[in-house]
């Protein structure tokens, strides 16, 4: 069998496929691929999450809103993959709306069900900012994979200067007649942030390989 890997992008810009997030989250699923996984990728901007009420139906029932929006169809993905990546741009020194709605709304699958424990699961956080709240990202996103009971996995590579989690950033300087001025760019020249995604990406593999016998 083959370790299977879903990458989500939780930027709620669009068109999503020209997000930096969605970049980084490419370039490791890229890397995930090259070394044996099957892999799929998915926008969170393609489906409609309500957000959680609070109604605390879900610690012993399926949550009511499941039936009106697309929560479901995201679980379900989750579920059919042996690994979970999450891509997220930083909004305010966190992940946006978008992606706080869904991990409101992921109780309804850790109260009576628990169907994501065990799982692989690791994080991107992208910045416009050079410290802009990356790590705050990371955090928060690793936070709910722990919450579900995943197994959290870091890129590692050489030691001295790469990152487990991938952590793009736009901003970048440059000298001109002797004058630094700061400038914004696309996380595709952020070649430190694409060596980590690639470096993530072959370690999910691996550990993916050897926890599930695949």
């Amino acid at each position: 069998m083959v370790f299977k890997l879903l990458g989500i992008n939780g930027s709620p810009k669009k068109p999503a496929a020209k997000t930096n997030s969605k970049f980084l989250l490419d370039v490791t699923l890229q890397s995930a691929k090259k070394h044996g996984a099957e892999t799929t990728s998915v926008n969170l901007t393609d489906y409609n999450i309500d957000q959680c009420n609070g109604c605390e139906v879900c610690t012993t029932k399926p949550c009511p809103l499941d039936k009106n929006d697309d929560y479901m169809k995201v679980e379900k993905l989750i579920e059919e993959h042996d690994g979970l990546l999450i891509a997220s741009p930083s909004y305010w020194a966190g992940p946006p709306g978008i992606l706080k709605n869904f991990f409101d709304r992921s109780r309804d699958n850790k109260m009576p069900k628990q169907l994501w424990e065990g799982k692989l699961f690791s994080a991107i956080a992208v910045s416009g900012l050079r410290v802009g709240g990356q790590e705050t990202v990371i955090s928060q996103l690793t936070t709910f994979g722990l919450a579900h009971g995943m197994l959290i996995v870091g890129g590692t590579g050489h030691p001295w200067h790469t990152s487990p989690f991938p952590m793009g950033t736009m901003m970048y300087e440059e000298t001109e007649e002797e004058e630094v001025k700061v400038k914004f760019r696309h996380v595709k020249k952020d070649i430190i942030a694409i060596r980590d995604a690639e470096a993530l990406g072959r370690r999910m593999v691996k550990v993916g390989k050897q926890l599930f016998r695949k």
